[in-house]
């Protein structure tokens, strides 16, 4: 696996912010009012849109827990060859 870290692009990350605090208002407001006062199509695309937003995430924290697996493999095998390497004196 080889890491380029790209630059940071500000646009990406203020759209990344927006869509969370929309994400946030969405649902607070959706979890405030009772289920019966909103009409059942809005319902189920809250439903089907929170399912797939679980499902992002899960992606995210399984990639995020081979990443970390593969970066703590990488760190052990520098420490290795930084042991067995012999000293500039």
């Amino acid at each position: 696996m080889n890491y380029k870290i790209p630059p940071r692009n500000r646009a990406k990350d203020f759209s990344r912010q927006i869509h969370s605090i929309f994400d946030n208002f969405v649902f607070r407001i959706s979890d405030n009012v009772p289920h019966r006062f909103l009409p059942d199509p809005v319902l189920i695309l809250l439903n089907d849109y929170l399912e797939k937003r679980v499902r992002q995430l899960q992606h995210e924290t399984i990639k995020q827990a081979w990443d970390i697996a593969y970066l703590k493999k990488e760190l052990e095998k520098l420490k290795q060859t930084k042991n067995k390497a012999p000293s500039e004196e």
